[in-house]
């Protein structure tokens, strides 16, 4: 049976989180505007294009 280290300590979620700690590259600020999979992007519009729904969303049309 596997355990975690923490599980053994019987230590609350809380306790766990606060040693958790993220990482972030500035890097990523490259892809801020771009569109990585237009591809995608497209066939979801197409998608959207064609769905039908309920009056009460009032989403706005762009034709």
């Amino acid at each position: 049976m596997v355990h975690l280290q923490s599980m053994k300590r019987k230590e609350s979620i809380p306790e766990m989180v606060k040693r958790v700690s993220i990482r972030y590259n500035k890097e990523s600020n490259k892809y801020k505007n771009q569109v990585l999979f237009p591809e995608k992007v497209a066939r979801a519009n197409e998608i959207l294009k064609k769905a039908k729904f309920p009056p009460e969303m009032n989403l706005p049309r762009k034709d």
